[in-house]
């Protein structure tokens, strides 16, 4: 009997010693990593795919401080025409630069107004993170967002002084 089973189960245990070897010299190569605690999970990541992963120009961290710091040069700009639009406004109305509140809510318009900026670096890093170079996304984004911004503060700057008249 034990002969029988000495046939039967050593050219299974053979096997099984031949995979586990080649499982092993596989992952010392660095081709694949097993995890030790469940060698039935999948793989986890193999060493290729981990170095693309890190390269500095695919990472989301290289993505959005390339956009930001962009971005930021731009947002002078911004405010620029923003406080040429608000001059512009105030000309046409006095009324508003001697009043103390036009003075007390112009600092959190100005806030806000940089708030809204920050949208617009945040959807150019997502689309350029999901692997879409738009070269005219920028200047849409810039050009688009300025816009509204000029009506919104034309609007509210004017709705001010139609406020501060009555």
């Amino acid at each position: 009997m034990g002969a029988v089973v000495h046939f039967a189960v050593y050219p299974l245990f053979a096997q099984m010693v031949k995979i586990l070897v080649v499982e092993i010299n596989f992952c010392q190569r660095g081709f694949e990593f097993v995890n030790p605690d469940n060698p039935y999970s999948a793989p986890l990541a193999s060493e290729p795919a981990v170095k693309i992963a890190n390269r500095e120009s695919d990472s989301l961290n290289a993505v959005a401080r390339r956009t930001f710091l962009a971005w930021e040069k731009l947002r002078l700009i911004y405010n620029a025409i923003l406080v040429v639009v608000t001059t512009l406004v105030c000309v046409f109305e006095p009324i508003l630069v001697s009043a103390f509140d036009f003075w007390l809510y112009l600092v959190p318009e100005a806030i806000v107004a940089n708030l809204c900026y920050f949208c617009a670096p945040v959807v150019e890093t997502y689309v350029s993170w999901l692997g879409f170079r738009l070269r005219w996304l920028r200047a849409t984004l810039f050009v688009v967002g300025t816009l509204l911004a000029c009506v919104l503060a034309v609007f509210v700057l004017v709705w001010q002084a139609a406020w501060l008249n009555m």
